[in-house]
């Protein structure tokens, strides 16, 4: 049963004015610039908010500030099971991140083949499609295996112990959803959408 959650916002944030990845980014022709690596943040740390205040465990893969490389990232987590002396199916690793490429709407990816991370991944679906119902916003889906999360070999998905979904958060390349992404009050919604999700996974004994 799930109980911790290992939060991973993907790639850097700002540090003195500086990003701290290259590329990942987005600039607009009107001067609006978009990183992505500090939107991961701003909605993993209102995520964090809502945990701390419902006492769901948490911990952070990655520097909160530096980018981290994904096999530090996942190295820490994994030592987490040993640390904690806890079993690998008590966490969830959830990695963070928003889309580019001048697509629209959300994505959840798991490993490639069934696992545990597969049903989890259907809840976030789930309540992501609830949420941005108002808002038009869709999920892009991947039916091969016969449900709607996309599967990939991404490190943080195939080297952690534990299970591992990846969401993908708009895109940021996109001025309508560049412009969600960069709205303190949407970022509270989508990292209200993630905590409902956990909120179901762990009562769901997930």
């Amino acid at each position: 049963m799930i109980n911790t959650i290992i939060l991973d916002p993907g790639h850097g944030g700002i540090l003195n004015g500086k990003y701290q990845t290259e590329g990942k980014q987005y600039h607009f022709e009107d001067g609006t610039s978009i990183y992505e690596g500090e939107v991961n943040r701003g909605i993993a740390f209102r995520l964090a908010e809502m945990l701390v205040s419902d006492g769901i465990p948490f911990y952070y893969a990655c520097d909160l500030s530096h980018d981290t490389s994904l096999s530090n990232r996942v190295h820490y987590a994994n030592s987490l099971v040993t640390n904690l002396k806890k079993k690998p199916s008590e966490f969830l690793y959830l990695s963070i991140h928003c889309n580019a490429g001048h697509g629209h709407g959300f994505e959840v990816y798991t490993s490639i083949g069934d696992t545990l991370a597969d049903k989890i991944a259907e809840t976030f679906i789930d309540e992501f499609e609830d949420s941005y119902k108002h808002l038009g916003i869709t999920g892009r889906y991947d039916y091969l295996d016969g449900d709607k999360d996309k599967e990939s070999n991404f490190f943080v998905l195939s080297r952690t112990k534990m299970p591992a979904i990846l969401t993908e958060n708009l895109f940021f390349d996109n001025p309508i959803e560049a412009e969600y992404l960069l709205d303190p009050t949407m970022r509270a919604l989508i990292a209200g959408m993630h905590y409902d999700a956990i909120k179901k996974v762990i009562k769901g004994n997930i």
